[in-house]
């Protein structure tokens, strides 16, 4: 995920060089994914992965899925249970089960680090 630009695109790209089949998925306009995948020969598609459905379907589109790298980032704030972070690990981990293999490696801000009650909320309201 993030795979259009940025550090994702990085990570593409030294995959591809150590022989993986690449699979883009971005939120990005088609075009900038097209460009990003013709330089790895690389699967494309977009989606968002705030939207739960959509990060399901393309996932499944690229299935199987022997590596994942969650690099997209959302700024929502809310309680874990109620998160839709993990809806990438959660599409590709049976398959990786099944097949007794697999990574997923998962790209954090500093807020990775420590967690800050209602980030996004100080954020909108510095005063607050």
């Amino acid at each position: 995920t993030g795979g259009a630009k940025g550090i994702g695109l990085a990570i593409a790209h030294h995959l591809a060089a150590d022989g993986a089949c690449i699979a883009l998925l971005g939120r990005d306009d088609p075009a900038a994914l097209q460009c990003a995948a013709a330089g790895l020969g690389a699967e494309h598609t977009v989606a968002d992965v705030t939207d739960p459905a959509a990060l399901q379907a393309a996932i499944a589109h690229f299935s199987p899925c022997d590596i994942l790298v969650n690099n997209a980032g959302t700024a929502v704030s809310r309680p874990f249970l109620k998160h839709t972070a993990v809806t990438a690990c959660q599409a590709v981990l049976p398959g990786m089960r099944q097949r007794g293999s697999g990574r997923i490696v998962n790209i954090a801000s500093t807020a990775g680090l420590k967690g800050y009650h209602r980030l996004c909320d100080r954020i909108a309201r510095p005063d607050g």
